[in-house]
């Protein structure tokens, strides 16, 4: 009888150690399913975010050049409509050479070396109503 008590405690000692470790490999797959599943759901949050981050920077990166062009623009509106400027444009295309477009031609000159100054061009060009450079 002691035999058969002992087989039954070492079928029994055998059954739970199967147990355990069926409950551990069950317990290993769900952790590790867990956690790739986890990876992969934040990984996609985090390049989702990271993409919005991007396309506002890049909307507002836009917008500021759209400002700076306008900005510009306005700046060339302001000169080309200068007195100086357009009797020197008139006195170059007519080949006019008085003191008075002499003078206008210094202040344009005077003026434009600013603008170059204060917004850092390298180079202003006079252009005219035919679109040829002046």
């Amino acid at each position: 009888m002691e035999l058969k008590d002992e087989q039954k405690n070492h079928l029994k000692q055998v059954s739970n150690t199967r147990n355990l470790f069926l409950g551990l490999a069950i317990a290993v797959v769900s952790i590790s399913g867990v956690g790739i599943w986890s990876f992969h759901w934040f990984g996609e949050k985090i390049t989702q975010n990271t993409q919005e981050n991007l396309f506002a920077i890049a909307k507002l990166k836009a917008n500021q050049i759209e400002q700076w062009i306008s900005e510009r623009q306005a700046d060339a509106k302001i000169f080309a409509f200068r007195p100086s400027v357009t009797t020197t444009l008139q006195a170059i295309e007519s080949g006019t050479k008085d003191d008075n477009s002499r003078w206008q031609w210094q202040t344009m000159q005077i003026i434009a070396a600013k603008m170059r100054a204060e917004y850092g061009y390298r180079k202003i060009a006079l252009i005219n109503r035919m679109s040829r450079l002046v």
